[in-house]
């Protein structure tokens, strides 16, 4: 939290590079369907990830559940707390560590081969 303050107090005097969202009421339904369906999604992993107990199964949880964190902030900007511009650092922010969770449970995985030792080699 103390990142997001910093960055959103530095950049609360910059000039908006675009027209703002906030408290168009069009908005709100879009964010909060968003909010709900990367929420509900974000259980269903954990429950996978529950059942698996691996790190590819909790890093692609942690992907999802950022996804969730970005509908917040999209709330956020909507309701004007969140300036846009510290809006899209943020949402870049967190575009680039759900792909690079991803790719490192891709990386994490295995393919059908086992790791077992095998005796007498």
């Amino acid at each position: 939290m103390a990142v997001l303050s910093a960055l959103t107090a530095a950049l609360v005097d910059v000039e908006p590079l675009a027209a703002s969202t906030t408290l168009s009421p069009t908005v709100y339904p879009f964010v909060i369907v968003a909010a709900a369906g990367t929420t509900l999604l974000f259980v269903l992993s954990l429950a996978v990830y529950w059942r698996r107990q691996s790190t590819p199964f909790l890093l692609v949880a942690l992907a999802i559940g950022l996804l969730v964190v970005r509908s917040v902030v999209g709330f956020g900007t909507v309701a004007g707390v969140v300036p846009m511009n510290a809006h899209h650092i943020i949402a870049h922010g967190i575009d680039f560590l759900i792909a690079a969770f991803v790719l490192l449970a891709a990386y994490l995985s295995r393919s059908g081969r086992t790791n077992r030792v095998v005796e007498g080699e």
